[in-house]
């Protein structure tokens, strides 16, 4: 059975969650293929392919774009349609919107294999675990299976499905090592996550290292890697891994890596084994630089002066650090979010990330604002990234702080023009300064934080990403 999977920006994004689920069913002799987000390219892909499943991917911030291209084809086309990701696993009432036929919920591998082996056959795929299914009017709900234990067990993903014409930077891949977070910070997904899977498994699983290195082993069969990303909410939950990974890793593979720490559970002993494994660079989530907000707010369980000491320890190691920061966080004021420049220049990171506040739907933060009357029930329709949707006391006061967040890592950057920052963040320029966000992260992506080869073609297309991209 032939599967296609329509992505939003494919030819600058790897999505490894469709590269799992393609080797799953591919192991069981479907075929599966991609095309970009685009009505007429997927229009054409339909009538010379022939899918009997369309298949897509979301996130609550990307949702409308999908859902709107998706009734087209639906129209237009005689095709099934399943949708799975962040979105439907945390609002599968998504399964009422017109031209959905079905959600997945969770971790989809072995539950994808699963639907599309019944779907072949003509059995009831009503009845498939972690899948949600639109029926003759009616939606039959099914619960989550286990979580997959052993994930030495699922195949690699499918790499070769993302090899087509266009795509840039085939030198740099993305892997993970583990699944799931210990941690319950209230602006994540994690802790509902974790609610939804009591009782079905551990929540951090973790590959054996030998398994990890295979995969990567073959890929740099496949490219000729200089640069390698490990997208694990933290990478290397203990230092007994962390050791062994650094041992082999530094001998039998030795290319340059990304990852990201947690301040809390980082140590000298894991920022050691990082720096002798090969790490080049690593982003810690900094959020606040006020205790209060931290603990209280976020319950990140952290404070400043630990965020301070870990992030102190990255630099003294030899390794980049890049900071993460959120302003127009409910309780804060635009004092505290100077508090969180001011830290930062402290700490003085490779580059300091700096968002807006989006208080996504369904995490305990978003519910705190709403408790504090600072978010009404549509405002998250409206989440861009640039803007605040949260009521502030005043129109000047939210703006200021749109601003300081586009001026932040600048301002970290070059500590001497805070003057100038104060002044500049109450005019009505945050496009502009949007763009100024966006040609320093494009600067420092490049030049800085990953020392990867880049032609002058891939170098323009990068900066012109981060000028363009936007969260639809």
């Amino acid at each position: 059975m032939k599967i296609l999977f329509a992505i939003k920006d494919l030819s600058s994004t790897d999505m490894l969650g469709i590269m799992y689920l393609s080797s799953m069913v591919k192991k069981d002799g479907h075929e599966v293929d991609i095309v970009d987000l685009d009505y007429q390219e997927i229009a054409k892909k339909i009538e010379n392919y022939k899918p009997a499943i369309i298949g897509y991917s979301i996130a609550t911030h990307n949702r409308k774009i999908y859902l709107e291209i998706n009734r087209q084809i639906k129209r237009d086309f005689k095709i099934y349609s399943v949708f799975g990701g962040p979105h439907p696993t945390y609002f599968p009432d998504m399964i009422d919107e017109e031209g959905v036929d079905a959600i997945c919920i969770g971790e989809g591998e072995y539950a994808f294999a699963d639907f599309i082996n019944t779907f072949q056959r003509g059995g009831d795929i009503a009845k498939v675990e972690n899948w949600w299914v639109k029926q003759s009017g009616n939606i039959y709900k099914n619960p989550v299976r286990q979580l997959i234990e052993d994930l030495d067990t699922v195949p690699f993903p499918d790499r070769g499905l993302f090899d087509i014409p266009g795509r840039e930077r085939q030198n740099t891949q993305s892997f993970i090592s583990s699944r799931g977070c210990a941690f319950s910070c209230t602006f994540c997904f994690n802790h509902a996550l974790n609610n939804m899977y009591k009782h079905k498994g551990r929540v951090v699983r973790v590959r054996s290292v030998d398994n990890f290195l295979d995969e990567i082993r073959d890929a740099t069969k496949r490219y000729k890697l200089d640069f390698v990303n490990f997208l694990d909410n933290v990478f290397i939950w203990t230092e007994k891994w962390g050791e062994e990974f650094a041992d082999k890793y530094s001998k039998e593979i030795a290319v340059p890596f990304f990852c990201c720490v947690q301040p809390r559970q980082l140590n000298e002993t894991i920022i050691k084994e990082l720096k002798r494994a090969g790490c080049i660079t690593v982003g810690m989530g900094v959020e606040s630089g006020d205790d209060y907000l931290l603990q209280e707010i976020l319950k990140k369980k952290v404070t400043r002066d630990k965020v301070l000491q870990v992030a102190r320890m990255v630099k003294q190691s030899g390794i980049k650090l890049i900071t993460y920061n959120m302003l127009g966080l409910p309780a804060s004021s635009l004092e505290k979010e100077l508090g969180t420049l001011k830290l930062n220049i402290e700490i003085k990171p490779d580059y300091a990330g700096s968002t807006i506040y989006d208080p996504m739907p369904g995490t305990e933060l978003a519910d705190i604002a709403k408790n504090m009357g600072l978010l009404n029930e549509k405002a998250t329709d409206d989440m861009d990234g640039v803007h605040s949707v949260l009521t502030f006391k005043n129109v000047a006061d939210k703006k200021k702080r749109e601003n300081l967040s586009k001026l932040f890592p600048v301002a970290v950057e070059f500590p001497f023009l805070m003057p100038l920052v104060k002044s500049l963040i109450s005019l009505p320029f945050t496009g502009l300064y949007s763009y100024v966000y966006r040609l320093w992260e494009g600067y420092c992506t490049h030049y800085r934080l990953y020392p990867r080869k880049m032609t002058w073609k891939a170098f323009i297309k990068n900066i012109y990403y981060h000028l363009h991209h936007d969260r639809a």
